[in-house]
């Protein structure tokens, strides 16, 4: 498995262009942190044609 960085998408208008630009790369599955109720536009647009994963960092700390 390969991880690459990609710049964050900071608001819903952003996010198109990233999901574009993870397709061109081949992302088919996604891991995100939920913040408040921010991440819900962005899971909306990132998850067309891949499986995004939410996650709550609290409950994934060692």
């Amino acid at each position: 498995m390969q991880s690459r960085y990609a710049p964050s998408a900071p608001s819903p208008r952003t996010c198109s262009p990233l999901g574009d630009w993870l397709e061109g790369m081949g992302v088919t599955h996604l891991t995100m942190e939920s913040t408040g109720v921010y991440w819900r536009p962005v899971f909306n647009i990132l998850e067309e044609g891949r499986e995004v994963t939410l996650v709550n960092a609290q409950h994934i700390r060692k």
